[in-house]
């Protein structure tokens, strides 16, 4: 077993170094929001779209801050943000919101692709009309570029099972195919031919590192994050498209709105699905 393994960590390669104008990546996505009226931001850790001073915002992350800023001593950032609540790990984020609150809208940037069940995920938390704003990375320009996007049938896989760590397929797929970069990813790839494209191809990790990382985690039940979906801005459309379909979300997707390495995309919640969960299926993996 490799010492990464022993500590039972991953390192993920460097991403979203890019010094993007951040003004106007907060104008995307907090553009028409009800900012006056209880929100959420999910994970916000030291990049915060949203401001406690501005906005009617709640935090929750999976850690306390203190804990957070003790994991990212390494990092050069010193503006983690103090949380309201924790969402535990092994929980829904509907049990761990403090008095059963709802919100009118919610923020959650670079968190749904780590999200094992997306689909059982924050709308239980928003009210009627509440406004959903997503931030995802666009898999040409990050180290997800060489796998596959996520489908309807990966998503209602993991509903059904509600998964709460990722599951081993998630896992062995993100570690095998994962790239190495050195983070300055958008403006190395954006131009390239497709033939120098795939001359870019550098695996993180081994096929024996990944397995051993998914029998550890299968073992010891671990959690260890990767990303566990797999978005183009067209995929996510056509994703979200299908689900609202099939009546797993009753949402108003809008259209994708691309920026740098990253994409925006809103979901409205117009009520309760068609469809609820058969039950019980809650699986650890």
């Amino acid at each position: 077993m490799t010492r990464l393994c022993r500590e039972r960590r991953i390192c993920l390669p460097a991403q979203r170094m890019i010094m993007k104008d951040n003004t106007l990546r907060k104008s995307y996505i907090l553009q028409n929001l009800p900012l006056q009226l209880p929100g959420l931001e999910t994970y916000p850790l030291f990049r915060s779209a949203t401001d406690k001073a501005l906005h009617n915002v709640c935090y929750t992350d999976y850690t306390s801050a203190e804990e957070s800023r003790q994991k990212h001593a390494h990092y050069e950032h010193d503006e983690i943000v103090d949380i309201d609540f924790i969402w535990h790990l092994h929980a829904t984020l509907q049990s761990c919101v403090p008095d059963q609150q709802y919100f009118d809208w919610a923020v959650a940037s670079h968190v749904l692709e780590h999200v094992p069940d997306p689909l059982g995920w924050i709308l239980a938390v928003l009210n009627d009309g509440a406004v959903f704003s997503l931030v995802l990375p666009n898999k040409r320009y990050c180290f997800d570029r060489f796998r596959q996007t996520s489908s309807a049938a990966q998503w209602l896989q993991w509903w059904l099972t509600r998964q709460r760590i990722p599951a081993p397929q998630q896992l062995y797929d993100f570690l095998r195919h994962c790239t190495s970069d050195d983070g300055e990813m958008y403006e190395r790839l954006k131009d390239l031919s497709p033939e120098a494209y795939q001359q870019t191809r550098c695996p993180h990790y081994t096929q024996q590192q990944a397995l051993e990382f998914v029998l550890n985690a299968w073992t010891t039940g671990h959690y260890f994050d990767a990303h566990c979906s797999v978005f183009t801005p067209e995929s996510t459309a056509a994703l979200l498209a299908e689900v609202v379909e099939l009546g797993i979300l009753n949402v108003a997707v809008s259209a994708p709105q691309q920026y740098e390495d990253e994409f925006y995309i809103r979901l409205t919640k117009l009520g309760e699905p068609a469809l609820t969960h058969p039950g019980p299926g809650a699986s650890s993996y």
